[in-house]
């Protein structure tokens, strides 16, 4: 992970890298800031690929370190999934975003593999699944909340090449 000072006004800004000790094929694309606890929410592609409660992770701001256990738990076992789903015994966890809504107690889990937007408590409680319609937005690896609560997608380009935001 790396933290640049003073990006915008420093004409070589300082960039410091703090290890987060992953194994070889573990990565990350899905992070937010986690302002109530100061802190930055990580979900890893890879990690426990094909178990059925992921984790999300934690790296603290003041004290630089990823958390030695996860923040949250998420047991997919009772999740009412696609036909497709169901039969890949494997099913696999490939969180492309996260974003956390403060206000209204949510954290919205965008899974690239499966295509759907997962919506949970900040405790990790599920709330509901929604599958993300393939036609209206291709592939979305995107996810943000406006300060009014808007929930927004994105992708990186459709088939036409063509990059997409989705007022969900």
């Amino acid at each position: 992970l790396y933290e640049v000072d003073d990006f915008l006004n420093a004409a070589v800004p300082d960039v410091h890298k703090y290890p987060l000790d992953l194994k070889k094929d573990e990565e990350s694309e899905a992070i937010c800031y986690d302002k109530r606890n100061d802190q930055l929410i990580l979900a890893f592609k890879n990690h426990k690929k094909y178990d059925i409660t992921p984790e999300l992770f934690a790296f603290g701001i003041s004290t630089k370190k990823l958390l030695d256990s996860s923040v949250v738990k998420i047991n997919l076992t009772n999740l009412v999934l696609r036909k497709k789903d169901r039969d890949n015994v494997k099913k696999q966890w490939e969180p492309a975003d996260i974003a956390i809504d403060i206000p209204n107690n949510k954290l919205f889990i965008l899974d690239a593999i499966n295509n759907h937007l997962m919506e949970l408590t900040l405790n990790g409680e599920f709330i509901k699944l929604t599958p993300i319609d393939g036609k209206k937005i291709h592939h979305a690896e995107g996810i943000a909340i406006n300060a009014d609560g808007s929930l927004y997608l994105c992708n990186d380009a459709n088939n036409e090449g063509k990059e997409k935001l989705l007022n969900w």
